[in-house]
């Protein structure tokens, strides 16, 4: 009597896990190919936002933001603040 209770409950949590990772496995892709899909869609509408040279657009917002984006690709802050970093570990690893 006991080893077939054994072996019973052996086959339903056997079951229950082979179920659990067909569940687990199909959530988990549609997920990720959800994830990927939206990726995919915001590349391209940066792609195609950026190609374009000039904004043909009355909406302030998106003015604005460009006008900030265009001055700060001319000051070189990124570059100038890996350059002032890269000295001040020189100087103290030195």
């Amino acid at each position: 009597m006991q080893l077939l209770t054994l072996i019973l409950i052996v086959i339903a949590t056997i079951s229950i896990l082979v179920i659990f990772k067909h569940l687990l496995f199909k959530t988990f892709t549609k997920s990720t190919i959800s994830v990927l899909m939206i990726i995919f869609v915001f590349l391209l509408i940066i792609a195609a936002l950026s190609n374009e040279n000039e904004i043909q657009t009355k909406n302030p917002i998106i003015t604005t933001g460009a006008a900030i984006v265009g001055s700060i690709k001319e000051t070189n802050l990124v570059e100038n603040l890996i350059d002032k970093s890269e000295e001040f570990i020189d100087e103290i690893t030195s």
